[in-house]
């Protein structure tokens, strides 16, 4: 080892100190500049660094085997979207701590999605982990102590995305669903969660014995499931009488927020499938009143949203006009930046059908403007 490669070790500067020999060779026959030279030479290192790091993470992550979308064979699936799945393979999955549930049948690839979504999170600076739920319902059975326990729910807690993989292909212990509760109640608003499951949201509190705790808990998943997939291959009719199930059990518990949400994803399911518009028209809008009532901004934010669109599929543009300007006012006031930015293109889908080209590129530019902001720099209080 020369003198040179001696320092870059010393310095930790390991890939450089393997390859600085063939750089010198390289900067001699191109004749770089000094500074050409510096930035190529530390970007390997830094690159090496984030594949390092990347590699890590990934092992972390404790996935059971690697699985990226690409693989994924969509054709066998041609009623899943492509591009809905790719929503969640952004940083928004965890800016906006969102709630990933993939419920089907056995067999159907959901937890080669949940990886995919994973690793492409990893690879953008997150930490993930993966666990099924027989494997958390072993760790929290086999954790004796209350420090252990402890130590158990911090785990559950510390990282960004949790992979929550067959939930429901085994019932669970009955002290299992205390402490579930209190790890997704701890991640509520602060951590993104991926959930798979071959049981209906209604029958879920079958698999830990206590529908009143699985209540509960749906409760705080479906707050922050902002896009919730319903992954049932194909069956429409059942993903719709899931809410309906859902929606039926909130109004018998008394249970406003979980109404709220049931009520918003079927008129929001309705309003995608531009299906029985009036009945989605009364579902949202029985949900904006609840998100009122209850103080929930996000979901209100977004039931206005869908009205919108109703609004201009009924070809009533005033309406459109007056629900997105409203739901301008919320969203100002909410100040969350994806937020804002999504409301903006809405209004720029208004503007476009009024013909007020001039308001829809203002309201384009300033969305796009949002989205690529750098959270350094980024300002809540100017839309305060």
């Amino acid at each position: 080892m020369t003198g040179l490669e001696e320092m870059l070790a010393a310095l930790k500067l390991g890939r450089l100190s393997q390859v600085v020999s063939s750089w010198v060779e390289h900067v001699t026959d191109t004749q770089m500049s000094y500074h050409e030279f510096l930035e190529e030479f530390l970007t390997e290192e830094l690159l090496a660094r984030q594949e390092n790091r990347i590699r890590r993470q990934l092992q972390l992550a404790n996935f059971p085997f690697a699985a990226t979308i690409e693989q994924f064979d969509f054709t066998l699936h041609p009623e899943l979207k492509r591009a809905v799945i790719l929503r969640y393979f952004d940083t928004s999955l965890i800016t906006e701590t969102k709630s990933l549930l993939l419920i089907g049948p056995s067999g159907t690839g959901k937890p080669h999605l949940a990886i995919a979504v994973g690793t492409k999170t990893v690879q953008l600076g997150y930490q993930v982990r993966f666990v099924t739920a027989q494997r958390l319902a072993n760790l929290i059975l086999g954790a004796m102590t209350p420090s252990a326990k402890a130590q158990l729910r911090h785990s559950g807690l510390s990282c960004d995305v949790l992979i929550l993989d067959e939930f429901g292909y085994l019932p669970l212990d009955p002290q299992i669903g205390p402490v579930l509760y209190e790890i997704i109640a701890g991640r509520y608003g602060k951590g993104a969660m991926i959930f798979t499951s071959n049981k209906s949201l209604p029958t879920w509190g079958e698999v830990i014995g206590d529908n009143t705790l699985m209540m509960a808990l749906l409760d705080r998943l479906l707050h922050h499931a902002i896009s919730l997939l319903q992954y049932n291959l194909g069956r429409k009719a059942q993903a719709y009488q899931v809410y309906r199930d859902l929606l039926t059990e909130a109004q018998r518990q008394g249970n406003r927020s979980l109404e709220c949400q049931a009520n918003f994803m079927l008129g929001s399911m309705m309003v995608d499938d531009n299906v029985d518009l009036s009945s989605a028209q009364q579902l949202l809008e029985t949900a904006g009143h609840i998100a009122e009532e209850i103080g929930d901004l996000i979901t209100q934010i977004n039931a206005y949203n869908d009205l919108t669109y109703v609004a201009i599929a009924q070809e009533d543009l005033t309406k459109a006009n007056e629900v997105v300007g409203y739901a301008i006012q919320l969203v100002r006031r909410q100040a969350q930046r994806g937020k804002i930015a999504q409301t903006l293109f809405v209004q720029s889908d208004v503007a476009v059908q009024s013909g007020q080209w001039q308001a829809a590129c203002a309201a384009i530019e300033e969305s796009i403007v949002l989205f690529t902001a750098d959270d350094a720099v980024w300002q809540p209080q100017a839309y305060a």
